[in-house]
């Protein structure tokens, strides 16, 4: 009998916040196409999918969120599209969605070609894995290993997610490539990756006054579809990728609006609604920020950075893996 869990690509955001300056506040979708809150974020953050349902089951209307999204760059916001939330350009009308390509290769990695660029500055030369994706509950092909040589089929596949987009659409349309990957997308291979520069998986691009930071190895959605025998985490960010996002979200927009108590209050109760139950409890033993209900510390947690000018915010409402039998 398989006791139930919970794992959920936020909870990366909820350790983040732990030793954030300025901690992530979650959001639905239907509040930001519902509202102004973007206007008073530098950053905005999407995991892996373009457009998540909507915990309080408002689903937005896809053209009103996308269309909040591409003002908030265009007036100065800082985007940041992990994985496959890279989708959400095309959906935007700022880059060509058919440019976006999707592999899978034995680890989550990124191939620096600019080992100078902001991002990347001080990473060890050998700097590449930026996700473990045996945590996540997805294969890696053993017989790539080793250790392996000699022992029988062991039945395992290559199977971490990588997105990416197509280098020259993306530079065509201004866009800066900082890494590359060219995963095999061969599940029985034990072959190394290719090593190919003509797909970017980091690279940001400038629309109006603000920027589109691109990660496309860093947060796939957690699965149970295959064997996990010692449990299932939520992320396994690696040094690399942990830096990379870090550069990603180091950013001031220009002219940002202080929220509303009303605004702010509303945005965060919505959020609350049906997010994982084990979440990182904040340290007096309360509720997260963003757990069911904002109970105790969460509340004030959210209500406590309220004059604040700048503020990230995250899509609290990607996938989460229910309960397993």
């Amino acid at each position: 009998m398989q006791a139930p869990y919970r794992a959920t690509s936020m909870d990366f955001l909820t350790d983040y916040s732990k030793y954030a300056s300025k901690p992530f506040i979650p959001v639905n979708p239907s509040a930001a196409a519902g509202s102004n809150i973007l206007n008073s974020l530098d950053t905005l953050v999407v995991v892996n999918n373009e457009l998540p349902s909507d915990a309080t089951g408002r689903n937005p209307a896809a053209a009103d969120y996308f269309q909040k999204l591409r003002d908030f760059v265009l007036a100065g916001g800082n985007l940041v599209l992990t994985d496959g939330a890279i989708r959400a350009l095309g959906r935007m009308n700022l880059f060509d969605g058919n440019a976006v390509r999707f592999g899978q290769g034995y680890v989550g990695y990124v191939d620096i070609q600019d080992h100078n660029h902001p991002f990347t500055k001080g990473l060890p030369p050998a700097a590449r894995q930026t996700y473990d994706p045996i945590t996540l509950g997805y294969q890696l092909r053993i017989e790539r290993d080793g250790h392996w040589a000699g022992n029988p089929e062991s039945g395992t596949a290559n199977m971490a997610p990588i997105w990416m987009v197509d280098r020259a659409a993306w530079e065509k349309a201004g866009g800066v490539t900082i890494a590359t990957s060219d995963p095999l997308s061969q599940p029985k291979s034990a072959a190394d990756e290719g090593t190919a520069t003509d797909k970017v998986s980091v690279g940001t691009i400038k629309f109006g006054k603000g920027r589109v930071v691109f990660i496309g190895a860093l947060l796939p959605d957690p699965t149970d579809k295959y064997p996990h025998w010692f449990g299932l985490g939520s992320y396994g960010v690696t040094f690399t990728g942990h830096y990379l996002f870090s550069q990603s979200i180091t950013y001031s927009a220009p002219d940002r609006a202080p929220l509303s108590a009303t605004e702010a209050a509303t945005t965060l109760i919505g959020a609350g609604t049906g997010l994982p139950t084990t979440a990182r409890a904040a340290a007096s033993g309360s509720s997260p920020a963003w757990a069911v209900g904002l109970a105790g510390a969460a509340l004030v947690t959210g209500l406590g950075v309220l004059g604040r000018r700048r503020r990230r915010l995250v899509n609290p409402a990607n996938t989460a893996i229910g309960d397993s039998a």
